[in-house]
């Protein structure tokens, strides 16, 4: 769970979801989250897709089957984001 670098207060993960402009609850310091999680990020974002489009090609869903299970993989993808958010106080570009 992401940890508020001002403060040091761990957030739960109902902060963490709920949290869009990443102010930390406790201290209500602005946080950024650091390069690695913004891949990361991108990356648990991409991979459901890529998923979804492979299977359907190999088993042929309908539309309806191919909907139900990007909503379920959207909401694992979501769910499990905060486990793996690091914060910083300071914004830094990815790659740099």
């Amino acid at each position: 769970m992401p940890v508020c670098q001002s403060c040091n207060k761990e957030w739960t993960w109902k902060q963490s979801i709920t949290n869009l402009r990443n102010i930390c609850p406790y201290c209500g310091t602005k946080q950024f989250l650091t390069e690695q999680s913004r891949r990361w990020n991108g990356i648990s974002t991409l991979i459901p897709i890529i998923f979804i489009f492979f299977f359907n090609l190999i088993i042929d869903m309908s539309i309806t089957t191919v909907f139900i299970v990007a909503l379920i993989v959207s909401f694992v993808t979501i769910a499990i984001q905060p486990l793996f958010m690091e914060l910083s106080n300071e914004k830094k570009p990815v790659g740099r």
